[in-house]
C-alpha cells in the first residue's frame, strides 16, 4: 500500500490480458461484459463521481469486466 500526496493505493489483483475500455467498442461488446445497472449501483454505493466517457476507469478482459475505484471513490 502506498499513500501519496492524493490518498491511499491498492491493488489487489493484476488482470492479463487486459484492454481499456473505449467508447468505441459498442454498446453490446460493453453490455456482454458487464450490467450497466450494476456498475452505476457500485459506483452510487462507494459514492464514485469521477466514472465517465474521458475516464471510464474499467478494464475488459476476453470474459469480463473489472472496475476500478481509486482517489474519488468513499469520498464524504
Amino acid at each position: 500500500m502506498e499513500i501519496g500526496t492524493i490518498g491511499v493505493k491498492f491493488g489487489s489483483e493484476l488482470i492479463t490480458p487486459h484492454n481499456p475500455f473505449y467508447a468505441s467498442l459498442g454498446k453490446e461488446i460493453i453490455e456482454s461484459k458487464i450490467e450497466i445497472d450494476s456498475l452505476f449501483a457500485f459506483d452510487n454505493l462507494i459514492r464514485n463521481r469521477d466514472r465517465n466517457n474521458y475516464k471510464p476507469n474499467l478494464l475488459l478482459s476476453r470474459d469480463s469486466a473489472y472496475l476500478l475505484a481509486h482517489e474519488l471513490g468513499f469520498e464524504k
